[in-house]
């Protein structure tokens, strides 16, 4: 029984349906943690990416030629859903952040449309390790210029989080997203106003 298996979904004379049903759902595992998680799931990540181009690589080696012989078109669909497999380790990190980051700028957007923001709890945000606060921008006589993320929203890599942007909303609803904490010290900068020098009579 284990043998027919194995003959029918790994080792196939051709790939088929089963196949291409196999490097599917590995590739797309991670979409599970993008909407029901704070970040990307390291493990789902691992999986898929680990599973799916291992797969891809053990075909390739043992079944490639024999493949590409029968059914060229399902051995070349099979192998780039392999490849899409592997292509997550770069992909779904990014597009987490994305999605992080739309949020975050949707919760700025409506808490500054609130009538007094200043008086309000800042939003929270996922930043991909836990949740950050939202901070107001404000000039000397504080009133509000906008808000923005003072925590960065973080991407996930094989080497540990890293931030990927920081989120900024004037008070005019415009949203703006900066890589770095640099790009956000100017815009920063750009929104508040340099009050002018007193002038000595």
């Amino acid at each position: 029984m284990w043998r027919i298996a194995y003959d029918r979904w790994l080792m196939p004379d051709q790939p088929g349906l089963r196949q291409l049903l196999i490097v599917l759902v590995l590739w797309l595992l991670p979409l599970l943690c993008l909407r029901t998680s704070d970040g990307t799931d390291p493990h789902l990540l691992v999986w898929s990416v680990g599973l799916g181009a291992g797969l891809g690589l053990a075909w390739a080696l043992t079944t490639g030629g024999r493949w590409l012989g029968r059914a060229p078109i399902s051995t070349v669909v099979v192998f780039l859903c392999c490849l899409g497999a592997a292509a997550n380790l770069v992909l779904m990190p990014r597009w987490d952040a994305l999605l992080r980051a739309l949020h975050a700028e949707e919760a700025l957007i409506l808490y500054l449309e609130q009538s007094d923001p200043a008086h309000q709890v800042p939003p929270p945000y996922a930043t991909g390790q836990g949740a950050g606060l939202a901070e107001l921008i404000t000039d000397a006589h504080q009133a509000v210029l906008g808000a923005y993320t003072r925590d960065p929203i973080l991407r996930w890599t094989p080497w540990g989080f890293r931030p990927a942007c920081y989120v900024v909303v004037r008070a005019s609803g415009q949203p703006t997203v900066v890589r770095n904490a640099a790009d956000l010290a100017t815009l920063l900068a750009t929104i508040r106003p340099v009050p002018s020098p007193a002038l000595v009579p």
